[in-house]
């Protein structure tokens, strides 16, 4: 009987957390997380993890699984970085941006976009949507 309980908390735990896919956008392939989206209503806002200086998307699982309790959120690992394909592409903040848009536009998720940005990521979900309306 605990044998089978603990399975079943385990295969639930796998079933929650398998959000976490690959994605073909702009010619690459992209490693994403997305939680919450399932829930998401209609122009709310969706959370953006970007990250900086190489660091996966493995970085916010804490604090996506605590936010998406409240809202849609998003992750991803940028080209070159962590699962992501390798590309050999200086990331501009022009070429992150249109790979964001494209993996976004992909996936169907619409604006508006919060961004979640940490270290140089702040730019690129200005140049990839247009803000949450306030």
């Amino acid at each position: 009987m605990k044998v089978a309980f603990l399975l079943s908390l385990i295969i639930s735990s796998l079933v929650t957390s398998a959000q976490e896919k690959f994605v073909n956008a702009n010619g690459h392939t992209f490693h994403v997380s997305v939680k919450g989206l399932e829930k998401r209503k209609a122009n709310e806002p969706i959370l953006i993890f970007e990250n900086g200086l190489g660091m996966g998307l493995g970085n916010w699982n804490l604090v996506m699984d605590e936010l998406a309790k409240v809202a849609p959120v998003f992750a991803y690992d940028r080209a070159g970085v962590e699962k992501s394909e390798k590309v050999y592409q200086m990331p501009t903040v022009k070429v992150v941006a249109e790979n964001l848009k494209a993996i976004l536009t992909t996936l169907n998720i619409p604006p508006p976009y919060v961004n979640m940005p940490l270290q140089t990521g702040p730019f690129t979900p200005i140049n990839a949507g247009p803000p949450a309306p306030m």
